[in-house]
């Protein structure tokens, strides 16, 4: 599905999570596609540059471009209206007693103003959002009206430089859900002082006081980028045991290196 309208109106989606795509910009739907209907026009090329033997010297980009190409079935949507002859040449009349709602277009040669657009594709639950923070109606493929096939628009958008400087921005989201982990967090052997350790994904946290209370175990576990605020929840007393849930899951994994004190004081996860 594709959504546009004019630059600066909405705020841009950052994920493909579902409700990264908000009301407001499906009220922008463009209708219903072709099943041939969506190109991304990602488009990359270099020029060799030789030396005087003939070799490859270098090979410089000289091209650069992005943009998408989609064909559109409901040529009566408003929005897909507009997106294509530019919404000053398009005025709508509302149906009355002796006619139907009427729309009229002009067909102007005046380049066609900036949009905003969000290109969105879904495979089982799969998600992906291609984002143009600015592009253009480019090119408007030839419109047949036959009594053997439905009419249709197929239409491409270049895609310009955004504020930051990229082109098209591309999320994806495979759809797989998080499932919380479960661990009980003991600390062994009476230690008298020092610290432990946790780590998640990779990432460990500072050392934990070895009598801490749950809520700074917390507070260390969620300090991490791979846990995050509010991933993490652990109760229990404080010197441990400890119980301690990942909302995201991941395997956490435990060091006693610098606990002292007590009978070979060390850290376990169950």
């Amino acid at each position: 599905m594709v959504f546009a309208g004019p630059t600066g109106v909405l705020a841009l989606p950052t994920s493909a999570a579902p409700s990264a795509l908000t009301n407001a910009w499906k009220a922008l739907d463009l209708g219903t596609l072709a099943e041939d209907g969506l190109s991304i026009m990602y488009k990359r090329s270099s020029k060799d540059v030789k030396d005087f033997d003939g070799a490859d010297y270098v090979s410089p980009q000289d091209d650069f471009s992005d943009g998408f190409k989609a064909t559109f079935l409901d040529v009566d949507n408003l929005n897909l209206v507009k997106s294509v002859y530019g919404t000053d040449n398009v005025t709508v009349t509302a149906a009355n007693g002796s006619h139907g709602e009427q729309m009229t277009i002009f067909h102007a040669p005046d380049q066609l103003p900036f949009q905003q657009a969000v290109v969105a594709v879904k495979s089982g639950a799969k998600r992906k959002l291609y984002v143009a923070e600015i592009c253009r109606v480019t090119e408007i493929a030839e419109i047949k009206d036959v009594y053997n096939d439905a009419t249709k628009y197929e239409v491409t958008w270049k895609v310009f430089r955004g504020s930051d400087g990229k082109f098209l921005k591309e999320y994806r989201d495979n759809g797989v859900l998080a499932v919380p982990a479960n661990y009980t967090v003991t600390i062994n052997g009476s230690p008298a002082g020092g610290t432990f350790t946790l780590s998640v994904g990779g990432q460990t946290t500072s050392g934990i006081a070895y009598n801490a209370a749950p809520s700074a175990v917390d507070s260390a576990l969620e300090a991490l980028s791979t846990v995050g605020t509010g991933n993490a929840t652990v109760t229990g007393s404080a010197g441990g045991p400890y119980a301690v849930t990942l909302a995201n899951g991941g395997v956490l994994t435990a060091s006693g290196a610098g606990l002292t004190g007590g009978t070979n004081p060390s850290v376990t996860v169950s």
